[in-house]
């Protein structure tokens, strides 16, 4: 079953190689909206290498991921592999116009503030 996360990367770990020339790669992602959560997901073999070349902290990512589960001497574990995302920070750029500077009104002698 495929899964679908939008947020910014506020973390990237470090690539790993592991046995067998094995690769894995571990990003934390947040998400937007009324309650942002820190999603950690990993990206493994060629996915990693790519992870690790082209993407970076604060890319904003729309990305697919799989729960892989297992289980190991009696316990059970979760992971989040992400396997294909798109870098949306280009297209969430926008140009924000220079803050046009607000001239003070001086205000006369004798005359009461609003608030």
């Amino acid at each position: 079953m495929s899964y679908q996360l939008k947020g910014t990367i506020v973390h990237k770990g470090e690539l790993m190689t592991f046995k067998n020339d094995f690769k894995k790669v571990e990003i934390v992602v947040e998400t937007k909206g009324k309650y942002p959560q820190k999603v950690k997901l990993e990206a493994l073999k060629d996915n990693a290498v790519k992870v690790d070349g082209q993407l970076q902290v604060g890319c904003i990512l729309d990305l697919m991921f799989d729960v892989k589960g297992n289980e190991y001497n009696g316990k059970y574990y979760n992971n989040l592999v992400m396997y294909k995302w798109e870098d949306i920070t280009e297209d969430l750029a926008v140009d924000i116009p220079q803050q046009e500077t607000i001239e003070e009104e001086t205000i006369e002698s004798g005359e009461e503030l609003p608030f």
